[in-house]
């Protein structure tokens, strides 16, 4: 099953400008991340819930998806 919340993106700290990964559960769950390279602490924020939002429709296509794919004999991974 593909979980979409284990899924990482990158952000950049507004301070030195490095790349930082953050999994898609912690920006849903508003989490406190340090910058790996000046160990700024950045707050994450799901505005709205508008990520909780389209990470649930994602879901449920990516779900569906996989349930098709396992009617024809298949496997779905997403990396």
């Amino acid at each position: 099953m593909v979980d979409v919340d284990s899924l990482k993106i990158t952000l950049r700290c507004l301070k030195c400008g490095k790349e930082n990964k953050v999994t898609i559960l912690q920006v849903k769950r508003g989490e406190t991340v340090q910058c790996n390279n000046c160990g700024t602490m950045i707050n994450l924020k799901d505005k709205d819930g508008s990520v909780a939002k389209g990470t649930k429709k994602v879901q449920d296509a990516l779900d569906s998806l996989e349930k098709q794919v396992k009617k024809l004999g298949g496997s779905l991974q997403i990396k």
